[in-house]
């Protein structure tokens, strides 16, 4: 059996030592909250701010492609099921639910 997680990308402040699901977790709000080029050692993390100046349908679908493309390359521990979109607060908050794509040690 297969167990689906799931991560509102929210602002969280960033814990030290994680490790399992919770490390996965937390790396893909990472992923999904720095914008390409804003990382100063890696400059290709984060996702494409192409949604941000888009309407609203266009913008969801943006973010919804440049969030799947991203963790799918920098966080090969997790395969994306499923991406929804929040409009809260004048934002949209992703909520992305992944399966794990290999065994991950620790809680």
């Amino acid at each position: 059996m297969t167990t689906t997680y799931t991560v509102t990308v929210d602002s969280q402040e960033v814990r030290l030592g994680l490790t399992g699901v919770e490390s996965v977790k937390q790396n893909i709000r990472l992923i999904c909250t720095t914008i390409i080029g804003s990382c100063p050692l890696d400059r290709e993390l984060g996702v494409d701010p192409v949604a941000i100046d888009q309407a609203l349908p266009a913008a969801g679908a943006l973010l919804q492609v440049t969030i799947q493309s991203a963790i799918e390359e920098f966080e090969p521990r997790a395969t994306v099921t499923d991406i929804s979109l929040d409009w809260k607060d004048e934002k949209l908050i992703p909520t992305i639910k992944f399966v794990l794509t290999e065994e991950v040690g620790g809680s």
